[in-house]
């Protein structure tokens, strides 16, 4: 047995994410062992330019088996272990190599953020990833395997702990499900599991994590009560399954039944705060603003990771707006802006927020986080246009080329109509201006003196300032304009 990590997979058709998987463990792991369990694809080829030694083996219908070939192949001192459609977080690789220094550690529980619908929200999980390489320590259950079980049995309940590093899985997304027809796949073989082993904790909540995919949320709250009462208390997905089952009752409007839950939890756990997050939801959900408020601001502070944090961020904002609590709402939509940049329901509301006479957004710090795009395209004209500004913003403290920029431009929306309103006009001399900085910056790259960068960061703060302040109708971009308009630009 050598020293360090070896990460270990069940690959099949991958090569869509096996780059990525594989990059985010440079570093960490010594030896990748990868079995393939019938790749028509150029999984194995990828695979084998990142070094990874590869074996075959044929798919017989049971995860844990074909886990456990890969284990034993392996010759490291600890085992990693990831599906192709995972990736370490950024500055995960380092924390692990610091924990497994930590005396009387056989495994860890490493958080897991599992994306659904648009990829930018994420429901929690953990799972024991990491452990010694012993062999005693295998995994069981043909389908959702764990290993965890071995390891506690072999330890006399211990030897486990929780990591800071963080998993990012994408194998949920809308996507992939229909790419690889996960769902119906794995309902077939958790229900045959399910038929030997029917008392099966796990196994009941992981049929239920299908069911909420699949967003038939009554069938999943039924197998969560049924896995809840099978539990003893030391199993790692306890809490998950909590909150899954506190989700589906808030998606079934079984507000009584949701507050009794909510109540008996927080008398044992008077400090979780994912529980103040569903509290919230439910306060919501009876229109109580105030406690809402409350309840999210505490799960934000306090780090409830059930749910992205601008995500959380996002809904106490919109709250302070229903408030009327103008400074409030912009403190909490600069948090969740800083935490996910990309959102044009957020810009929507700063443009709104800055119209209100107890608010002065910074454009500059919001340019400052923005990476350029969004996360979806943009149909409102005046997000169009606030993008392009932020670009400029950004552009003039150095972030990004002014080609960049001036590709944009061709796209710009304005009302249409035989002449401009003058909030409009404004905003095409606004444009025209940036437009000759950008060029000579574009043709002359060296030539970009302090003076310009100054004049185009306040041109474009001053075109964000008028933008807050109109609407707009009937958009179009400049190529649909007569020439005579399109000139003006």
């Amino acid at each position: 047995m050598t020293t360090g990590i070896s990460l270990c997979m069940i690959v099949k058709n991958e090569t869509d994410t096996l780059a990525a998987c594989l990059d985010s463990v440079k570093g960490l792991v010594n030896e990748i062992i990868l079995v393939d369990t019938g790749s028509t694809d150029q999984t194995v080829e990828l695979a084998r330019s990142f070094g990874a030694t590869v074996f075959s083996c044929p798919w017989q219908g049971d995860f844990a088996a074909a886990r456990n070939f890969s284990l034993a192949q392996a010759s490291g001192n600890w085992l990693l272990v990831l599906d192709a459609d995972e990736t370490l977080a950024p500055g995960s690789p380092a924390i692990l190599l610091q924990e497994i220094r930590q005396p009387g550690v056989e495994g860890f529980y490493i958080p897991i953020r599992n994306f659904i619908a648009d990829g930018h929200t994420y429901v929690a999980d953990q799972a024991v990833r990491l452990f010694r390489n012993k062999p005693a320590y295998r995994f069981t259950g043909a389908i959702h395997e764990q290993v965890a079980g071995s390891i506690q049995d072999t330890n006399h309940g211990q030897g486990l702990a929780v990591s800071q590093a963080t998993i990012l899985h994408r194998g949920y997304l809308a996507a992939v499900i229909q790419r690889k027809e996960k769902q119906a796949r794995n309902i077939t073989l958790l229900k045959s599991a399910l038929a030997s082993a029917p008392s099966d904790p796990f196994l009941l909540y992981s049929l239920a994590a299908e069911y909420m995919q699949a967003e038939d949320f009554n069938q999943a709250e039924n197998l969560l009560h049924q896995s809840l009462s099978h539990m003893h208390g030391t199993e790692g997905f306890g809490a998950p399954a909590l909150y899954a089952l506190l989700f589906c009752l808030y998606q079934n409007k079984k507000w009584e039944e949701l507050s009794r839950l909510l109540a008996d939890a927080l008398r044992s756990n008077p400090e979780n705060a994912n529980l103040f997050f569903f509290r919230g939801l439910l306060a919501a959900a009876s229109n109580d603003a105030p406690a809402a408020l409350a309840d999210f601001a505490t799960a934000a502070r306090q780090g409830a990771d059930t749910v992205p944090r601008h995500y959380i961020a996002t809904l106490c904002g919109n709250l302070c707006l229903a408030l009327e609590d103008w400074p409030q709402a912009a403190n909490w939509f600069l948090l969740a802006w800083q935490e996910q940049p990309r959102s044009p329901y957020v810009l929507e509301q700063f443009l709104f927020l800055n119209r209100q006479e107890s608010v002065q957004i910074n454009w500059e710090e919001l340019a400052s986080s923005y990476p350029g795009e969004p996360e979806e395209p943009l149909a409102n004209p005046r997000l169009v246009w606030a993008n392009w500004l932020l670009s400029i913003l950004r552009f003039s403290a150095g972030a990004t080329s002014a080609a960049a920029c001036l590709d944009r431009k061709s796209g710009l929306p304005v009302p249409g109509g035989a002449s401009l309103p003058p909030e409009w006009r404004y905003l095409t001399l606004v444009a025209a201006e940036i437009h000759g900085i950008l060029l000579l910056c574009n043709n002359h790259p060296a030539y970009k003196p302090v003076c310009l960068t100054a004049k185009i960061r306040h041109t474009a703060i001053a075109g964000l300032e008028i933008l807050s302040r109109l609407d707009s109708s009937d958009p179009k971009t400049l190529s649909e304009l007569p020439p005579k308009e399109r000139s003006s630009l």
